[in-house]
């Protein structure tokens, strides 16, 4: 092998041991911050929802205003558990988690690689909360008008719980 060879040989070694080193550094550091995880790939079974087969908002009218309501959901599990994130499937919904008086903040669709930041909310065993999401019936303009089906997903630290509803936007 040519000293130019070595050389090539050695840049690519070397630049694959440090993109190595960086990955392993930034998977240990994101691992280690404590309490960033929530369960993606289990739904959570202990959290009763009201109601339970989703929620039909009827006839929304395009022109009528945002449409807010809200599911009911009660904590069945034999322990504590904390919501740690909330999303929408669509730029047109938005949702928040209430309990006794506290309510995070309204978060809707992660999309283009913005991701909704991590919570940490309490929801104690036997309590019940409500899931309240607004719906814009607007948002996707006159071509939206027609059926339309929406879920908002919290992610526990047990697992995830989808709530959904649907309708049809009117004109």
């Amino acid at each position: 092998m040519t000293k130019e060879g070595k050389v090539i040989l050695s840049i690519i070694i070397g630049t694959i041991f440090v993109v190595g080193v960086l990955a392993f550094l930034m998977t240990k550091a994101s691992s280690s911050s404590g309490g960033d995880s929530f369960v993606l790939n289990v739904e959570a079974v202990s959290l009763n929802v009201d109601p339970s087969e989703g929620m039909d908002l009827g006839s929304v009218s395009y022109g009528g205003g945002k449409v807010t309501k809200s599911f009911e959901v009660k904590n069945t599990y034999d322990h504590d558990i904390k919501l740690r994130k909330i999303t929408t499937s669509c730029m047109c919904t938005t949702a928040k988690f209430v309990i006794d008086g506290k309510e995070s903040k309204d978060y809707g669709m992660e999309m283009n690689g913005d991701l909704n930041p991590l919570i940490d909310f309490d929801f104690p065993a036997d309590s019940t909360a409500q899931v309240v999401f607004t719906f814009d019936p607007a948002a996707h303009g006159p071509q939206g008008i027609g059926p339309f089906d929406r879920v908002v997903t919290m992610f526990f630290d047990t697992g995830y719980k989808e709530f959904r509803f649907g309708g049809v936007v009117t004109k």
